[in-house]
């Protein structure tokens, strides 16, 4: 099987062949300035395909790296799931709001407002441990309690939006990973 540059060789050489050596054509000088710069650039761009077809990956491979991928995926989004499941209905049993953006007794605005008071909360933890009323350590488990309060509600907030919580997490931690130029580890096959 002749490449494309092999081909066009042949044929300006036939051209050449036919009307004269010194004949001058829109590709090349008198051709015995071997060799042109089209055929150059033909030559160049099929080591290039040549280069990435050696290190291009099999199809199988890229279905290993997929079914890996969907796999890291579906470990990431479950525990999510799971928190998601059980505190939305938490919320609606336990607390009997609805978790929907447009309902009426508890709207998206509660919730942004939930998250705001819970993250107040926490910045007046974090305010006295750094005037020195007390340590980090010493507040440690009220900062998580807090975290774990702020967390909380943005889930619900999610879910009132009707979003599946994992896939918005980490839908987002990959968008600011590919913008800063951050990889997910590679996982072992």
């Amino acid at each position: 099987m002749t490449t494309p540059s092999e081909r066009l060789r042949a044929k300006h050489v036939s051209y050449h062949k036919n009307f004269g050596a010194d004949v001058f054509c829109r590709d090349c000088t008198p051709l015995t300035a071997w060799p042109c710069d089209v055929i150059q650039v033909l030559d160049e761009l099929e080591e290039m395909h040549d280069d990435l077809l050696a290190i291009r990956p099999t199809r199988g491979q890229l279905l290993a790296k997929l079914k890996a991928a969907d796999a890291v995926n579906a470990v990431r989004n479950e525990t999510f799931r799971q928190f998601q499941e059980t505190s939305k209905r938490r919320c609606e049993e336990g607390f009997g709001h609805a978790v929907a953006w447009d309902e009426p007794s508890w709207p998206l605005q509660n919730w942004a407002l939930a998250i705001c008071g819970e993250a107040g909360e926490l910045a007046n933890l974090v305010k006295k441990c750094l005037r020195g009323d007390f340590t980090v350590e010493e507040k440690r488990e009220e900062i998580l309690d807090e975290l774990a309060d702020v967390m909380t509600y943005c889930d619900l907030a999610i879910s009132s939006l009707g979003a599946d919580t994992g896939e918005t997490v980490w839908r987002k931690f990959d968008e600011v990973s590919r913008r800063i130029g951050w990889e997910f580890p590679e996982v072992p096959e």
